[in-house]
C-alpha cells in the first residue's frame, strides 16, 4: 500500500511571490509563485475557438514522474510502470508555462488519480482551487468535477463519437502546455532526471525549488532559447485566479466531486462539444 507519509504539497499559487525556505512539519507542504499573464502564449485557430468557448478555464494539471533515490529497502513502492525509481509529482500550470502549483513526494507506484486525492484532500496543502464556475484541463486519468474537465471517453461504434472526438482534440491541444512545462523544466534541471542520494525530504524541495526558478525565467526573460523551443512543440502525453473570486471549495473534495457537480460539468462539455461540431460542420459546407 502507497501512502503519503514521505510526500509534500509546493504550492505554486499566483499573487504570492514567497516561497517558503523550509520544509512543512507535516507529510505534505505546499508553497506559492506568482503567475504572469495567462495568455500570453499564441493559439492555433482550434486552440481559440476552444478557449474562447471555455473562457474559465484557469490551466492544466497532470502528472509526472520525477527521478528518485529512494531509502534502501524501500525501493519498491518507489518503482513507476515502467520500473524506473521515481516520485510521482502532481503539477498544475497556466497557459504561459508558468507552474502555480506542485505536490510532491509521493512514491511512483502512485497512480495521478491518487495523487490528486491527496493534495485536494488536505486543506493544509493550499491547493489552488479556481473561482466558483471555472476550471482546470485533466487527462482522463481524471474524475470529472466542477474544477476538472477530462476529455470525452470514447463509445466505440456510437454516432456521438465523431463530435467526442473533434472536443477531445481541441482539449488536448490546449492541455498540452502541461507536458510542455514538463519538458522545459526536465531539459532545463537535469537533476530532476537523475536524482543523486538526498533525503526524500530534500528531494521533494528540489522539484519545489525548480519549479519556482522556471516560473522566474518565465517571467524575466521572455526570449528564453529553451521556451522558445518548447512552446510550439507537441509533446506526447508519456508518464490567472481573480483576487478575491468565491473559490469552488476550501481543499475538499465533496463538493467538487458530488454526483451534481459532475452532472453540471459534463452537460457543460456536452454543450461546447455540439456548439465546436456546429461550427465544424458550419464550416465545411
Amino acid at each position: 500500500m502507497v501512502n503519503s507519509s514521505s510526500s509534500s504539497s509546493t504550492s505554486l499559487v499566483p499573487y504570492r511571490a514567497s516561497v517558503p525556505s523550509s520544509a512543512s512539519s507535516s507529510a505534505s507542504s505546499s508553497h506559492r509563485v506568482p503567475l504572469l499573464c495567462a495568455f500570453g502564449k499564441k493559439f492555433t485557430v482550434d486552440e481559440m475557438l476552444l478557449l474562447f468557448l471555455c473562457l474559465k478555464c484557469v490551466g492544466a494539471i497532470d502528472g509526472t514522474h520525477i527521478s528518485a533515490s529512494a531509502p534502501s529497502g524501500r525501493t519498491t513502492a518507489f518503482r513507476d510502470r515502467r520500473s524506473d525509481i521515481t516520485q510521482n509529482v502532481m503539477c498544475a500550470c497556466n497557459f504561459d508555462m508558468q507552474f502555480t502549483y506542485v505536490h510532491s513526494g509521493w512514491k511512483g507506484s502512485a497512480n495521478d488519480s491518487r495523487v490528486m486525492q491527496d493534495a485536494l484532500g488536505h486543506a493544509e496543502y493550499e491547493f489552488p482551487w479556481p473561482p466558483r464556475g471555472s476550471y482546470y484541463l485533466v487527462d482522463s486519468g481524471y474524475a470529472i468535477g466542477s474544477a476538472f474537465l477530462p476529455p470525452h471517453k470514447f463509445a466505440r461504434y456510437h454516432a456521438q463519437e465523431f463530435r467526442n472526438e473533434l472536443f477531445n482534440y481541441r482539449h488536448s491541444s490546449l492541455r498540452m502546455v502541461i507536458e510542455r512545462c514538463f519538458g522545459v523544466l526536465k531539459a532545463r534541471f537535469p537533476i530532476l532526471t537523475k536524482m543523486h542520494s538526498f533525503s526524500i525530504s530534500r528531494q521533494r524541495l528540489l522539484v519545489t525549488a525548480c519549479c519556482a526558478l522556471h516560473n522566474f525565467i518565465r517571467m524575466y526573460n521572455r526570449v528564453d532559447e529553451m521556451f522558445h523551443v518548447w512552446e510550439g512543440s507537441f509533446v506526447p502525453n508519456s508518464d490567472a485566479n481573480p483576487v478575491g473570486a468565491e473559490r469552488v471549495g476550501s481543499g475538499g473534495t465533496e463538493e467538487a466531486f458530488n454526483a451534481r457537480a459532475q452532472r453540471a460539468m459534463s452537460e457543460y462539455r456536452d454543450a461546447i462539444t455540439a456548439a465546436m461540431w456546429a461550427d465544424y460542420i458550419g464550416n465545411r459546407d
